[in-house]
């Protein structure tokens, strides 16, 4: 089946291409191309599978505070492929939601947070070991995750009209904000108590207070 387009509003609009492209409201990709596999042969052990090629419509990605690892999600596979910095090569791939469509890593470089768009969820990696702690249900069609600095992710889930909130330590889905439209993008200025959420179909922005995880007001230009 074709994966679930993902939902971007803040993503230019370019006519599609061959390859995937992007189309206003986001990213389309292409239906995956399955990696073709050994043929047994009458009287030999069975050949050993070969693995998913590292990169189907890469997308997001997110580098260590470190500068040791590089993840980038693969839109197509469903997977995140971790990327050494020192031999530049891929060392492993991690399996996730349907179409993840951002990532996020705390300030330890321990847990990587990655929104799956498709599938509602956000897959939670154990960052130095490149396994998955938990994976998390949301609001629908999540587009972008934000790590504070607290070790707390905002996901704003567009189609849910709402922001999710994890407690990475915790591994808990601690709040889910409704907003009354859309969330765009977020952000946090540094050392402040307040997450910014963009409401592009209403031309408005919220603020989130991070101590009661509420939305305490929407402004208008």
């Amino acid at each position: 089946a074709t994966p679930t387009p993902v939902l971007v509003p803040t993503v230019p609009a370019l006519p599609p291409t061959g390859n995937g492209g992007l189309i206003p409201g986001g990213f389309v990709p292409n239906p995956p191309t399955p990696t073709p596999q050994p043929t047994p042969v009458p009287g030999q052990p069975a050949p050993t599978p070969q693995p998913f090629a590292a990169l189907k419509a890469p997308l997001p990605v997110a580098a260590a505070h470190n500068g040791q690892t590089v993840w980038v999600a693969n839109v197509q596979a469903g997977s995140v492929g971790v990327f050494d910095v020192a031999s530049e090569r891929f060392v492993a791939q991690v399996p996730v939601g349907s179409n993840p469509s951002s990532l996020a890593l705390d300030d330890g470089d321990n847990v990587l947070a990655v929104a799956n768009a498709g599938s509602a969820s956000v897959t939670l990696i154990d960052a130095r070991a490149n396994t998955v702690l938990k994976t998390v249900n949301v609001g629908a069609t999540p587009a972008q995750v934000l790590v504070t600095h607290s070790g707390v992710a905002y996901v704003a889930c567009q189609d849910g009209h709402s922001v999710a909130v994890i407690d990475l330590s915790r591994r808990l889905l601690l709040a889910t904000i409704s907003l009354s439209s859309r969330p765009g993008r977020m952000d946090q200025p540094n050392s402040s108590a307040q997450v910014y959420v963009t409401l592009p179909d209403e031309d408005s922005v919220g603020i989130i207070d991070t101590g009661s995880q509420s939305l305490v007001a929407v402004v208008k230009e």
